[in-house]
């Protein structure tokens, strides 16, 4: 006898196929775990090949077995998540637990490709630092201390000035306070609530990529101004 616990049947009983006998020629019918496709097959091939996958689900399950308790980057795969169904393509995903301790869910393709490579903390190490696109290398530890505290505060005045509202596309999640003019060439005007603006986080990223080429490029309020009338 076999047990697949967690399995679906359509037709039959739970108990009705753990008393069938491993050479048993009936048919049973049950869900796919992975695709969710109903089949019908001999009880002898649940017990000989691959349970109640369908063919294609067993050959993907197979091959998704070799990824359990590798690592890619900092990701070590722990275990299945279950499928997910993305325009119409079927995928597995993978619980898995980065270097830094956090637990997430990702993609099998894109754990095998590389595309991810963390939980998310190897991008953020990227922005400390000297590394970081608006890094003033004129500031002092003290001065940055004072510099990030007022920072803060100017964030919040900025986002309440603008009703916490994107002034560009209207949205409401995800804002930023963005400097008109650069603070890093601006120093004078960094804390200054007129040369800030409320964006969200798209739209700031539409404004420094798409349109300046980088946010390493300055940026001065003409140039927010030129955005707004090609948006």
């Amino acid at each position: 006898m076999i047990k697949l616990s967690g399995t679906k049947w359509i037709d039959e009983s739970e108990e009705y196929v753990n008393s069938l006998s491993k050479l048993s020629a009936k048919k049973v019918r049950a869900v796919c775990p992975r695709c969710g496709r109903v089949k019908s097959k001999r009880w002898y091939d649940v017990v000989r090949q691959y349970g109640t996958f369908c063919r294609r689900c067993a050959n993907l399950s197979r091959t998704s077995d070799l990824m359990l308790g590798r690592k890619y980057g900092r990701l070590t795969v722990v275990s299945y998540a279950g499928p997910a169904f993305i325009a119409g393509q079927n995928y597995t995903r993978f619980n898995v637990v980065c270097d830094c301790g956090k637990e997430t869910v990702v993609l099998g393709p894109h754990l095998a490709s590389g595309h991810t490579k963390s939980c998310g903390c190897l991008f953020l190490e990227g922005l400390i630092g000297s590394n970081n696109p608006t890094y003033n290398p004129k500031l002092t530890d003290e001065d940055r201390k004072r510099h990030r505290s007022g920072i803060n505060t100017w964030r919040k005045l900025v986002l309440k000035r603008d009703d916490y509202t994107c002034q560009v596309c209207g949205s409401t999640e995800s804002l930023i306070a963005h400097h008109l003019d650069g603070y890093k060439d601006n120093s004078a005007l960094a804390t200054d609530v007129d040369n800030g603006v409320t964006v969200c986080k798209g739209c700031h990223i539409d404004f420094h990529i798409n349109f300046m080429g980088g946010y390493r490029v300055p940026v001065t309020r003409q140039d927010f101004e030129d955005y707004l009338e090609q948006v």
